[in-house]
């Protein structure tokens, strides 16, 4: 597979935690952080996004301050910009926002819809926006004369939750963008490490089914696009491990009593590393599962498709 040219990439990653009139969030200042740190390198240490990073923990943003950003990051000529937000939403009869730092029920922030007028204007190339927020999914669903959704040429679009959906956290990240990270460094990627836009929305889509979280993902592409270049997680010696946990297609396998997600892989013993790992790579998923306090106990794992079909390449060799 041919590797995508160097290209100019810019990133304005938004975190906002605190706020004056609604519950301060735990979660995004540990995801805008994560995302700082996997957009700016490629896995090898070559230079990727040039990021701006607005977090409230260190900053004071509301709705001036923001709306004014996104202008410039929109305004400015490059090959690729991103667009990361993670914080509340909140919601209208007619529309949803992204809230700021002031917001209160008679201004909710920044509508959803303001940020698609910038993006209709935008002078990159391509554009990526991705949202972390309840009722995020509303974003694109502007809507012309037609009854139809929308979207400026080369733009997509990725959201952690339904139009009407709520977002969750879990063990101090949020579980949609924890997923993402997940992916940026490398459960995403495909076999020659290039992890895309629409390899994200895959994994987070498929780590999010059994919680019930539906992401969104609209886009009006004319070439794939990507976000980062790492190591793949999906190794020989990965692989050989599935016949050691799973010996026939249709078995499950119960995990040890401590294995939970997100995982503190500090802490973890071979086998949990092990099944994380296939987890994350898409090889296995959640045969049962139960919420303990702020994370989510996972009780047996299953063979995805995928993962039957590695199991009976690895038990012919």
């Amino acid at each position: 597979m041919t590797a995508p040219p160097e290209l100019k990439k810019r990133a304005l990653l938004v975190g906002i935690g605190k706020y004056d009139h609604a519950n301060d969030l735990t979660t995004c200042h540990n995801d805008v952080a994560e995302m700082n740190r996997l957009l700016e390198h490629h896995a090898d240490g070559r230079r990727n996004y040039h990021c701006e990073t607005l977090s409230t923990i260190n900053q004071r943003i509301d709705k001036p301050m923001l709306l004014e950003a996104m202008r410039h990051h929109f305004n400015t000529e490059t090959d690729q910009s991103l667009l990361y937000l993670t914080g509340h939403g909140g919601r209208e009869i007619y529309q949803s926002f992204f809230m700021t730092q002031e917001a209160r029920p008679t201004d909710e922030g920044i509508p959803l819809r303001s940020i698609m007028k910038l993006l209709q204007r935008a002078k990159a190339q391509h554009n990526i926006v991705i949202v972390d927020a309840c009722y995020s999914g509303d974003l694109g669903r502007t809507i012309d004369q037609s009854n139809q959704v929308q979207l400026p040429h080369n733009c997509a679009l990725l959201t952690s939750t339904a139009p009407l959906d709520v977002a969750r956290g879990i063990g101090g990240r949020g579980v949609f963008s924890y997923i993402l990270t997940e992916g940026l460094a490398g459960a995403a990627a495909d076999p020659s490490g290039w992890v895309s836009v629409a390899g994200l929305y895959a994994q987070v889509d498929r780590l999010l089914s059994p919680l019930q979280q539906r992401p969104y993902f609209r886009a009006n592409l004319s070439q794939m696009l990507h976000l980062r270049q790492c190591d793949t997680l999906l190794t020989d010696a990965l692989l050989r491990t599935i016949v050691t946990y799973f010996p026939t297609p249709n078995a499950t396998h119960a995990c040890p009593a401590s294995w939970t997600f997100p995982l503190n892989r500090n802490k973890a013993s071979q086998e949990e590393k092990d099944l994380s790992a296939l987890f994350r790579s898409g090889m296995i998923e959640p045969d049962s599962w139960s919420e303990d306090q702020d994370r989510i106990r996972i009780h047996a794992f299953r063979l995805t498709e995928q993962g039957k079909h590695y199991l009976r390449v690895v038990r012919k060799q």
